[in-house]
């Protein structure tokens, strides 16, 4: 018996060790696989002259908000649907660089399966770096390319990667500009989400 328990103790230690290594893919607090329970951030007005409050003045984070371009504050949203939303983290999880105005989740069937995380480019590239290395570990892709802006001046740009069990991490230090990053984090099913929204907008954009 004393044998048993002391093989029944090691594989649970096995477990419980392989189940730290796994552990959901997380960045700003907002984790992949999680059910999308937020709740809207704090706005004023009502209808067409609606605005939410500066994300610096939420109340209540983390929080999300409609796009200005698709509803206005205060409108419904399916929670246990599949749709793009913009987000405002917790309060102290969002780092000096991280443009908090443009952050948005990809849902998919009420789970969260990806997080854009745009970032402000050159400027904070190797803090960046640096960081999502310490969190994640060393990347599986690296590469470094030489850009220029239209004044000339040329610059090295990071394209880095990471594949977990359940997110692919990529991070461009510098996407269109030199002032504009992004960390994406997508599971397989936000990658799903991506892959048909570049098709619906190359099939809306042909002649």
């Amino acid at each position: 018996m004393k044998k048993l328990m002391c093989g029944l103790f090691a594989l649970f230690c096995s477990v419980a060790y392989g189940a730290s290594v796994t552990a959901p893919t997380t960045i700003l607090g907002f984790t992949i696989g999680d059910t999308f329970n937020l709740s809207e951030c704090h706005w004023k007005g009502d209808g067409a002259l609606a605005t939410y409050d500066y994300d610096f003045d939420q109340p209540v984070t983390p929080c999300w908000k409609h796009s200005i371009l698709k509803a206005h504050p205060g409108d419904p949203l399916d929670a246990k649907g599949t749709f793009k939303i913009g987000v405002v983290p917790a309060h102290g999880k969002t780092p000096d660089g991280v443009r908090s105005d443009s952050l948005q989740l990809i849902v998919v069937s009420g789970k969260i399966e990806g997080i854009f995380v745009p970032t402000n480019g050159l400027d904070g590239q190797d803090s960046f770096l640096a960081l999502l290395i310490k969190k994640y570990g060393k990347p599986e892709s690296d590469q470094q390319t030489e850009v220029e802006n239209r004044f000339g001046a040329k610059f090295t740009k990071y394209t880095v990667a990471w594949k977990k069990p359940d997110a692919l991490i990529t991070f461009d230090s510098m996407v269109s500009s030199t002032d504009w990053g992004l960390i994406e984090v997508a599971s397989p099913l936000g990658r799903k989400f991506l892959e048909d929204e570049q098709v619906k907008r190359e099939n809306s954009s042909s002649f």
